[in-house]
């Protein structure tokens, strides 16, 4: 029964601190969602010291997407590479 307390309580903290991030990441995300919409925005490249990982992703997503595309387009009869 301890042992089951002790999980209940454990459980209770994890969903707290859940809460509390989800919380604090909302409020993040409509902040920074305010400063796009505004008329100040400009956007501007990717750091390359701090954004690698999301430079990494665009540039995968864009050929994964652009071969998609090709591919979809090229007519039946066209030789396959």
């Amino acid at each position: 029964m301890r042992f089951r307390c002790s999980a209940l309580r454990l459980l209770a903290n994890l969903i707290k601190v859940w809460a509390e991030t989800n919380n604090q990441d909302q409020a993040l995300v409509e902040r920074n969602q305010r400063g796009v919409n505004s008329f100040g925005y400009q956007p501007g490249p990717y750091s390359q010291e701090t954004e690698v990982g999301v430079i990494k992703f665009v540039e995968w997503y864009c050929a994964t997407t652009s071969g998609a595309l090709e591919h979809a387009t090229r007519p039946a009869s066209a030789p396959v590479a």
